[in-house]
């Protein structure tokens, strides 16, 4: 999955990106057609703001976190992916079985 960065406001260490891409990376093994991850990093009043948007089937998944913490706003945003993700293929396979 090819993961893209945008930094609204603040400056995003190699350290901080090389962990975001490690945890949205395997976001592609719950849809086979999840492409891209676009994440965009904002800093307001010393809080990091994370907006992740997954493009995958024709869907666009999405999530916003904000915490002190940058790595503790990206794990919650892959957590809440994640669980987006697995509904929709949910879905899909409920779908096809029906």
């Amino acid at each position: 999955m090819e993961v893209t960065f945008r930094n609204a406001h603040g400056e995003l260490s190699s350290r901080d990106r090389a962990y975001a891409v490690k945890k949205f990376g395997f976001l592609d093994r719950f849809l086979n057609s999840a492409s891209r991850a676009e994440v965009v990093h904002r800093e307001e009043n010393h809080e990091h703001i994370v907006e992740v948007t997954v493009f995958a089937d024709g869907k666009t998944i999405r999530s916003v976190e904000h915490n002190l913490n940058m790595r503790a706003a990206i794990d919650n945003a892959s957590e809440k992916l994640m669980n987006q993700m697995r509904r929709a293929k949910d879905k899909l396979v409920r779908r096809k079985r029906a």
